[in-house]
């Protein structure tokens, strides 16, 4: 049988969980087939290598690939999109290939949901300086350790964090341009392919 499947791209286990709360909760009647890169060193051919192995696994699936990385460098991007989709021609299951780039890293998108942040860390009401990170764009992993650190916790950017995922309001951080985007597609597409 059939199928047309969501190849999801991952930078590590943080983005594996996060997005796979996120996916769970807004997309829920799709397949989908989430894989860990381990970083974002060397991507162009990990992405190139993931596409071939999964149609060489599923002959028989089409799919669309969603590759979810950080913009930590906006003058220095992770990976080459042209190259890739070059490199891919021959995969023909492979129906597209859909960048779904964070800017700066997907700790900042954690930001649009502060006040669970604070939940999670136990943070009492009067210490918890929410406009202090307002501003979700320009704060990074950094800054979201020094915060876990400063009340107790340990935050590990690309390592399991799954139940702080669990403490975020998604319905927040889907206003995000970028898991707006992840979702409609994913939607969108799962329908077409019926």
């Amino acid at each position: 049988m059939s199928r047309h499947v969501a190849l999801l791209l991952f930078e590590g286990e943080t983005e594996v969980e996060f997005y796979g709360q996120v996916l769970d909760r807004f997309c829920p009647n799709t397949f989908r087939r989430p894989i860990n890169l381990f970083g974002n060193y060397n991507v162009n051919n990990k992405i190139v290598d993931e596409i071939y192995k999964f149609s060489a696994k599923f002959p028989y699936d089409t799919f669309d690939v969603y590759v979810c990385l950080d913009i930590e460098r906006l003058d220095n991007p992770a990976w080459n999109e042209n190259q890739v989709k070059q490199r891919c021609v021959s995969a023909s299951r492979c129906k597209q290939i859909i960048p779904i780039l964070t800017e700066l890293m997907i700790e900042s998108l954690f930001f649009l949901d502060c006040a669970g942040i604070f939940k999670f860390l136990r943070v009492p009401h009067a210490q918890r300086n929410i406009k202090k990170f307002s501003n979700f764009r320009s704060l990074t992993h950094k800054d979201l350790s020094r915060l876990f650190e400063k009340h107790g916790k340990k935050y590990r950017k690309g390592y399991r964090c799954e139940g702080f995922i669990k403490s975020l309001n998604l319905q927040k951080i889907k206003a995000a341009e970028e898991i707006s985007k992840l979702c409609s597609e994913i939607n969108r597409r799962s329908k077409v392919a019926r």
